[in-house]
């Protein structure tokens, strides 16, 4: 009885929509507790009815005793056995009623459950397009900075090939601007003899040889700098 009254509370007082103060926390197990307990009240009805039967039996057998006239105080059972039977109807009253208020109670909480988990998948429906259309945002921003990546890398390209093309034309002027920066100096001097007057010649300065001291082991530190930089910056 306690747990017919308790799930009977929580199939009528159990709010829907917004849930109230006093809410019910109603879920798929009192469905299964409310038919196990239909299943004990008809099984309580299947032993009332046979107690019944059994019963008009032998009222039946008393009253055929009794006009056969082989026994002399049937009366006594019989109004006890119609005591009994008057019990057993009245206890079946009680129990089919019991019965039917748990089909009620089972079937408005399988309609509670069932507007809750329509709510639940509308909620769920509302979030889950919230969520797409936060991945179309995600997406678009994302094709976006693809798109600037792309400008970016070919822009990269095109200055990569100014670089490239700087560099060549550097490369190309490099033995030229040699020539021109040793001819300027004074590491190599126009000299003219006697005989030759107007025939004037180049000759290399006594002190040639302190640039070419000068020069290699520079050159020789400016590449070992530049390839431990390289290196060192992997």
């Amino acid at each position: 009885m306690l747990t017919q009254k308790v799930q009977n509370d929580k199939a009528c007082f159990s709010s829907v929509g917004k849930p109230m103060k006093d809410h019910y926390a109603t879920n798929f197990a009192d469905s299964q507790r409310t038919q196990n307990l239909r299943q004990r009240l008809l099984k309580a009805v299947t032993l009332l009815d046979a107690d019944l039967e059994i019963a008009r039996t032998c009222v039946t057998q008393c009253r055929e005793i009794e006009r056969l006239g082989l026994s002399d105080g049937p009366q006594a059972v019989l109004a006890e056995l119609e005591v009994y039977s008057s019990q057993m109807m009245s206890h079946k009253d009680i129990v089919t009623s019991l019965l039917e208020h748990s089909r009620g109670t089972m079937e408005l909480l399988f309609k509670i459950l069932e507007f809750r988990n329509s709510e639940n998948i509308g909620r769920s429906a509302a979030a889950l397009h919230k969520d797409v259309g936060l991945l179309r945002d995600v997406a678009f921003q994302s094709k976006e900075e693809g798109k600037a990546m792309t400008k970016l890398a070919q822009q990269n390209r095109s200055d990569t090939r100014s670089l490239k093309a700087l560099s060549i034309i550097g490369t190309l002027y490099l033995p030229a601007t040699f020539i021109a920066t040793i001819f300027s100096s004074n590491l190599i001097q126009p000299r003219s003899t006697r005989d030759a007057v107007d025939d004037p010649h180049f000759v290399l300065a006594d002190d040639f040889w302190l640039f070419v001291v000068v020069a290699i082991p520079l050159m020789v530190v400016t590449l070992a700098y530049t390839y431990w930089v390289e290196k060192w910056s992997r």
